[in-house]
């Protein structure tokens, strides 16, 4: 070979393995950015920690987080105007894949399981209150903030011997909940966390009882998940898979180091550090483990059937997991 066929086979050589590096380059680099979308409530903590460790960074994934109000949080992922959602409750996320079947995907969903003394929902009276058992409150106003509160405050007062006439339930703005315990307006109050213990650490309640609707409705009781398109599943499936891959980290993460992830609501949340340290989590799934979609079909059927949910889904159809058949 002559001497210029060999510096030409050598300049292909190199040009190849510069291609070959350029492209292994962009594998590693964040691809296109992913907008997510999210509250500033306990149950997004998943994103909190993902974000935090810099998890999305590890999987390739630029993503920016898109604060939301509560009025236009399920609205932005209709519009587009965010890819992903933090986990949703499954009232909204149900009563959207009825108005438009098939649009939307769901995984790292968060429930709640029977454990004693759990304050992911519970039943709050005013901390001089005499009542200490549910069994109490027949006779009592009972405060709760949206239907489907209404609905499990009322589930609940049967599975402990009570008819749902045995109390009033009261329907009150997220707003003046805690006033209404406070100045007595109510006897009792369901609350969700972190509201109920933010109740608790400042004096304002006592706890009745907790983990209601694990205990009473359903165990677990899946509460939400987080949420994305078909669309989204389809035309950037990288994108959408390295996502769920940072969120599977973020679950891990919360698992083990539970103290520590709480720690990081300080800078997302408005809590106290005294509320933020005793708040009870959801328990999260991973895409990689296999979940009880019985019992979420239950809860989807359940909504369904008091017309909380105007129709039905097949929640099968909505969930996204990478965990063996």
């Amino acid at each position: 070979m002559s001497k210029r066929a060999t510096i030409a086979v050598v300049a292909l050589a190199v040009l190849g393995a510069g291609i070959a590096a350029l492209v292994l380059l962009n594998r590693a680099r964040p691809s296109r950015t992913v907008k997510v979308g999210y509250l500033p409530i306990v149950a997004h903590l998943p994103l909190f920690v993902a974000l935090e460790q810099g998890y999305f960074e590890r999987e390739g994934v630029a993503v920016q987080p898109i604060k939301l109000g509560f009025k236009d949080f399920t609205t932005a992922l209709v519009t587009g105007d965010v890819d992903v959602l933090a986990p949703n409750g499954f009232p909204a996320i149900f009563a959207l894949e009825v108005q438009q079947g098939g649009r939307f995907k769901i995984f790292c969903p968060g429930c709640e399981i029977s454990k004693k003394d759990g304050t992911v929902s519970a039943i709050l009276v005013p901390k001089d209150s005499e009542l200490s058992t549910l069994s109490q409150l027949k006779g009592k106003r009972i405060g709760a903030i949206s239907p489907t509160q209404v609905l499990l405050v009322r589930l609940v007062v049967r599975s402990v011997g009570l008819q749902p006439d045995d109390v009033t339930i009261i329907q009150l703005d997220r707003s003046v909940a805690s006033q209404a315990l406070a100045s007595k307006r109510i006897d009792a109050l369901f609350a969700l966390d972190p509201m109920a213990t933010t109740l608790l650490t400042k004096g304002v309640a006592r706890l009745v009882e907790g983990n209601l609707r694990a205990k009473y409705v359903f165990d677990p009781y899946w509460a939400g998940a987080a949420m994305t398109t078909a669309d989204f599943v389809r035309s950037r499936p990288d994108a959408a898979s390295r996502t769920m891959r940072a969120f599977d980290a973020a679950v891990e993460y919360i698992r083990a180091n539970e103290t520590k992830a709480k720690r990081l609501l300080l800078k997302h949340v408005p809590l106290d550090e005294e509320a933020a340290a005793e708040v009870d989590v959801y328990y999260f799934y991973k895409s990689t483990e296999k979940v009880d979609l019985a019992k979420m079909q239950e809860l989807a059927d359940l909504l369904s059937q008091y017309e909380i949910v105007k129709g039905k889904v097949d929640v099968k159809e909505m969930y996204l997991s990478t965990a063996p058949p």
